[in-house]
């Protein structure tokens, strides 16, 4: 799919514009325009085929266009942010009324239709009908309900667009590529190489949805976005210049010191980014991965502590950096599913069945020991 439809000119804008304008037809349609009933879909039912009265035509006239309006204005609302979600309530509410209108003129055609009267009115009218909801399921379905805005956001906290052709998109040091999704329910955002990025958490607001991205290198990677697993949006960027130092990096693992090497690191990178290179060299070495890993913690040579998410810029005046990695034995690993009394019990059970265990050894070796002195004595007296 074309990425320019998935900004907001015309995702939300023009799409909007247009399922407008069809949800408005499909309340006159609700109410009899464009299929010839001549009044509200339920009087036509009562008037046409007597299968309900008129009084009860008259309430659910009225009752059914609200309550659908509520329940669906309140499910749009609550499932997106504030522009996609008036885009799926008209096209929700759009087609809850022509599904109605639809089950009505099917049955009304089945009455004539056994009546041996003309249907070719009430058909035209469903043929209308399915039309139009063709229309709403391509600007609502077919065409996903996402809205994407890519901008730089300056030091100065101003914003500027940019366009998705750009490439490669450089950065300077203080600038980062904010991406603000007005729907964020099927939206995948892959950076690559993920080392190469800084990519905060996806805050929420009123209106969209952001993600902060920050290269770390003048190589940069590819930023994608997928949306429904399809690829919309496939940018370089890169930063334009990195301020560059030298770190050394102690790895201990439980307190051990397992690994020592000098890496040049960005001053815009965090210290656990920074780390990285260290800490897998470090593992590898061990034989161990990521998933045997219960905490990393960070300190200077003075072994004062340092936060994961401070930056190498935080702490220059630091030259070494101590990274403690801990990790859980395999073997105590279950102890986590236990309570402290539960673990007592297993304990004091397991001590018990190894006192059976003893005696019952003790009473073995006696009989052991009465077999082999009765086997000498045979084999001594065979005769």
């Amino acid at each position: 799919m074309n990425s320019k439809l998935f900004m907001p000119v015309f995702s939300l804008v023009v799409r909007g514009s247009i399922l407008a304008v069809l949800t408005v037809i499909s309340v006159w349609v609700y109410f009899g325009a464009l299929i010839n009933t001549g009044t509200d879909i339920f009087t036509y039912l009562a008037s046409t085929t007597g299968l309900i009265g008129l009084r009860l035509a008259e309430l659910l006239k009225i009752s059914v266009i609200i309550v659908f309006l509520l329940v669906i204005l309140v499910y749009s609302l609550r499932r997106d942010r504030l522009g996609i979600g008036l885009l799926r309530f008209m096209s929700l509410y759009s087609l809850s009324l022509l599904t109605i209108v639809a089950i009505i003129e099917a049955v009304v055609i089945a009455f004539l239709f056994i009546r041996g009267m003309s249907v070719f009115s009430a058909g035209a009218s469903l043929v209308i009908i399915v039309i139009l909801g063709l229309l709403i399921v391509i600007f609502s379905k077919k065409y996903p309900l996402v809205s994407i805005t890519l901008s730089t956001l300056n030091k100065d906290g101003s914003e500027s667009y940019v366009f998705p052709e750009i490439s490669p998109l450089i950065l300077d040091n203080e600038q980062v590529l904010r991406i603000k999704l007005y729907s964020s329910k099927n939206v995948k955002i892959i950076t690559e190489p993920s080392e190469n990025f800084q990519v905060s958490r996806l805050v929420k607001g009123l209106m969209y949805d952001y993600v902060d991205i920050k290269p770390l290198t003048t190589i940069g990677g590819k930023v994608k976005i997928y949306v429904d697993d399809i690829l919309v949006y496939n940018m370089s960027i890169k930063a334009r210049n990195v301020e560059l130092k030298n770190m050394l990096f102690t790895v201990f693992f439980n307190d051990d010191p397992v690994y020592e090497q000098e890496y040049r690191v960005g001053l815009n990178e965090t210290i656990l980014d920074a780390s990285k290179q260290a800490v897998n060299a470090a593992l590898a070495r061990l034989g161990l991965s990521f998933d045997d890993v219960k905490e990393i913690q960070f300190f200077t040579g003075e072994n004062i502590r340092i936060p994961h998410n401070a930056s190498i810029k935080d702490i220059a005046n630091v030259d070494k950096v101590l990274v403690k990695i801990y990790s859980v034995e395999k073997h105590l690993e279950f102890l986590k599913y236990y309570r402290k009394a539960d673990v007592f019990k297993l304990w004091d059970s397991l001590m018990k069945r190894l006192e059976v265990l003893a005696e019952n050894m003790m009473e073995l070796d006696s009989l052991i020991d009465s077999v082999v002195s009765e086997l000498n004595t045979i084999s001594g007296n065979w005769w």
